[in-house]
């Protein structure tokens, strides 16, 4: 009988006797393992919630620099009224931090800064985009930009400006541009 519930051998029984000496460790210690983790995800939550912080902050100080020369763009692309913002929200710490980021814009003078996928015009956004990229260029590696229809809700003195900043991106990586316009083109 007690060969069928611990093994028909000597070395089966020792070797079952030594599992259930692991087995009884393991819940005898149970408690103090747990303490063991909680303390380990405390120390990993404190440490995530500083590098959240960091990331945060390094965040709110090139925003500062990235809305001055978005709007230093977009001032070159005709529109010299429109103010560009960026925005943050606290938000519950996840893989990406604690902020959740808007970009705001007010077309005219005296309005309120909105979202700008909520107000902007065709035009507009097509001018946000470039000047975005054109800033973003001078720090990022990818050597082609793909443009579609950046020309769209554009013309005349503004769609000159936007084949000027294109030119200039042209100087130093390939731009690939679907327009309609002859200045584009």
């Amino acid at each position: 009988r007690l060969k069928k519930k611990y093994g028909s051998s000597v070395e089966e029984m020792l070797a079952y006797l030594e599992k259930s000496r692991e087995e009884l460790d393991r819940i005898e210690y149970a408690d103090d393992r747990a303490q063991q983790l909680e303390q380990t995800l405390k120390k990993q939550e404190k440490a995530a919630r500083e590098a959240a912080q960091a990331l945060s902050d390094r965040r709110h100080a090139a925003a500062k620099e990235l809305e001055e020369r978005i709007s230093r763009e977009l001032r070159e692309l005709d529109m010299p009224k429109l103010r560009f913002a960026i925005d943050f929200q606290e938000k519950d710490m996840g893989e990406d931090g604690v902020d959740a980021v808007a970009f705001l814009m007010s077309a005219n003078v005296g309005e309120a800064l909105r979202p700008i996928q909520k107000i902007a015009s065709g035009g507009e956004l097509s001018r946000i985009m470039l000047a975005l990229k054109n800033v973003l260029a001078e720090q990022d590696s990818v050597m082609t930009m793909v443009f579609d229809e950046v020309d769209t809700g554009v013309s005349g003195r503004a769609a000159q400006r936007v084949a000027e900043k294109l030119a200039k991106l042209s100087r130093t990586r390939q731009v690939l541009c679907v327009t309609h316009l002859p200045q584009l083109a």
